[in-house]
């Protein structure tokens, strides 16, 4: 009997185990988070006409590449609504620096640089970036021909009459001064 009851605590000991047991497949927490965007300066391309450039460079968050990976890139530069430049780009790996590069630029005005970023779980990370283009020139236009026409009334352009006298007594005293310095001394 002994033996029995020692049975059977053992076969509900090992049936208490194996049923506590998910054979592997536990509710362990699994951190997959998206793409990080770090946009840099727009280095050029902020003048009407200049090559625009940014460099962009785009992680895989915090899984270090061991549930996702980096998949595509996408951006638009949009001015009141219409895009003006789109493009994108595959990704692959944990951490790639992207540059978006437009010749020649754009024309003077306010536009809006928008990112999007996806990794292999499809999460997705967007950015945002607002620049002002400005003019390469004037916005008013200085060309042709100018005249000046006299209008009525008097203008007198020179130094005051207190600043004439002073240069007059100076230039007499001076005058003097030659005069005394030119002036022959008899030798004895």
């Amino acid at each position: 009997m002994k033996k029995t009851i020692l049975r059977l605590t053992g076969i509900i000991s090992l049936f208490i185990s194996v049923s506590a047991c998910d054979n592997g497949y536990n509710d362990v927490p699994v951190i997959d988070s998206p793409p990080s965007l770090s946009l840099g300066a727009i280095t050029s391309g902020l003048v009407e006409g200049q090559d625009f450039k940014i460099e962009i460079t785009i992680g895989d968050g915090r899984d270090e590449g061991t549930i996702s990976t980096l998949s595509t890139f996408t951006y638009a530069i949009t001015r009141a609504g219409e895009t003006v430049s789109s493009g994108s780009e595959d990704l692959s790996g944990d951490l790639q620096t992207v540059v978006i590069e437009i010749p020649n630029g754009f024309e003077p005005g306010n536009y809006n640089l928008d990112i999007l970023a996806t990794d292999s779980n499809g999460n997705e990370s967007t950015e945002n970036l607002s620049f002002t283009v400005a003019s390469a020139r004037p916005e008013f236009d200085i060309s042709g021909t100018w005249t000046m026409e006299p209008i009525a009334g008097a203008l007198k352009v020179g130094p005051s009459r207190a600043v004439e006298s002073g240069i007059r007594t100076l230039r007499e005293t001076l005058r003097c001064a030659v005069v005394i310095l030119t002036t022959p001394t008899p030798l004895i």
